[in-house]
């Protein structure tokens, strides 16, 4: 899928598309999705539009950056890098690109597609990277190799949803699982049967870093405010507490046993003391609002780098200190067309996510509906739920220059009137989304879903 993977909400039904004559292709910014930073000199980010962007001066502004197209143009979701040495990125259409040197162009990295790709990586050495993606274990002992070098084993027993994974060492990996557990293995290459589960209390655990070094430390975050830390990862130690910082999507890093630093919607949080209880945590509001911090690295306590969806750096070499440590510039400017087709697949992938679970009206009701869009051109979209001709919910939001918007949909009076006389019985809905934009004709996509009680 070339958008981004969001939340199912609807019941699996029929999707249709339409649109009618379109302009040849708008343009629109690439959008940085994560970064690895791998030492204080080399700093490797990678885009939407299948750029890798690399700097050897991360804190000496624009001009230290260059840009490569290294993935024809797909989008690219993750990069690690072992060292200056190796990095691997995956987009999300299974490919795994790999380079030995991240800044020599786009002739020094080669893709190859894997049967089934990560949607989290993490690169240890040279010699190993492990990803996962919902209840499958990636691995590879010959990262630049071929897609044979790349294997799959699949955890037994149960649901799993592994999304991120960070590995110590070639001897430590760590990935969060759903049900309060934690993912561990210490032969991470070694099967299915390598990995136990250790239980980690209270929250649904989103992002995990762990400091590099002798000192043991790691830490997860679940991005409501909970935290939980260990000085040992294997063992049913871990230690839950709140006040850790409340961000939808978190991003996380720990250069050291004593900082470990959190990126989000509301900007940079910083712990000098992880394994306190709640309370130790220092969050400050950068300047980049309304823009999202999608990829942080902290290759030592002396350099963090935070890569936001709009294309800006934050770069501090005291994290800790506040927020006039921290210098935002401009680290990617690039744009590209949106084909067409491009904009039926995202509009497609909005919708298809719709298919996995039916929205609940009382739900509906108290807090109405949201559902992510992404990689859209720039207009208005509107979005209603419709019983034949009757619309019984309706959200409109409109779509800046990034591309992505999240549109609410609320009962209308029709919609409530139709939920309380449906009682206990399922409604089988349409919803149609329609993009506007200025210039072009309206693009629409519906699906049918069911809604519950």
């Amino acid at each position: 899928m070339r958008g981004f993977r969001g939340v199912a909400v609807f019941a699996a039904g029929a999707l249709s598309l339409a649109v009618g004559a379109m302009p040849a292709g708008a343009v629109r910014p690439n959008i940085p999705r994560a970064i690895a930073c791998p030492s204080v000199s080399l700093c490797v980010a990678v885009d939407d539009a299948g750029y890798v962007l690399s700097s050897t001066n991360p804190t000496g502004g624009a001009a230290t950056w260059r840009s490569a197209q290294v993935d024809g143009g797909l989008a690219m979701s993750g990069v690690s890098c072992a060292s200056p040495a190796l990095c691997v990125a995956f987009d999300e259409v299974d490919g795994i690109v790999t380079s030995t040197n991240p800044t020599g162009g786009a002739h020094a990295w080669k893709r190859v597609e894997l049967s089934q790709g990560p949607s989290g990586l993490s690169c240890p050495s040279v010699t190993l990277c492990v990803g996962v993606d919902d209840a499958e274990i990636i691995t590879s002992t010959n990262p630049t190799g071929p897609a044979s070098a790349w294997t799959s084993t699949e955890l037994a027993g149960g649901r799993h949803a592994l999304f991120s994974v960070a590995c110590v060492s070639a001897a430590l990996c760590l990935a969060p699982d759903v049900d309060h557990t934690m993912r561990t293995s210490t032969n991470p290459a070694g099967g299915a049967e390598t990995w136990t589960s250790v239980p980690v209390a209270k929250g649904f655990w989103f992002s995990v870093a762990c400091a590099p070094g002798t000192d043991m430390l790691c830490m997860t975050v679940d991005g409501i405010g909970n935290a939980a830390t260990t000085t040992s990862p294997t063992a049913s130690s871990w230690t839950t507490a709140t006040g850790a910082p409340n961000e939808p999507a978190p991003q996380l890093a720990c250069p050291s046993v004593t900082l470990c630093v959190v990126a989000g919607q509301s900007g940079i949080s910083t712990t000098t003391t992880p394994l306190a209880s709640a309370g130790s945590w220092r969050t400050v509001a950068l300047a980049h609002l309304p823009a999202e911090l999608v990829g942080l690295a902290c290759p030592s306590v002396t350099l963090c780098v935070a890569i936001d969806d709009r294309g800006d750096a934050f770069t501090s070499t005291t994290p800790a200190a506040g927020a006039t440590t921290w210098t935002r510039y401009p680290f990617e400017r690039l744009t590209h067309k949106i084909s067409q087709s491009d904009l039926l697949l995202d509009m497609r992938a909005s919708l298809d996510v719709l298919g996995q679970a039916a929205p609940r009206a009382a739900k509906v009701r108290q807090h109405g509906y949201p559902l992510l869009f992404d990689d859209l051109d720039t207009g208005v979209l509107t979005l209603g739920w419709y019983q034949r001709a009757t619309r019984i919910a309706a959200g409109r939001v409109k779509v800046p220059d990034t591309g992505r918007a999240t549109v609410t949909v609320r009962f209308t009076a029709a919609g409530r009137r139709l939920v309380a006389a449906a009682h206990m019985r399922r409604v089988t809905l349409r919803a149609k989304a329609v993009l506007t934009r200025a210039g072009s004709a309206p693009l629409t996509a519906t699906k049918t879903f069911v809604l519950r009680p």
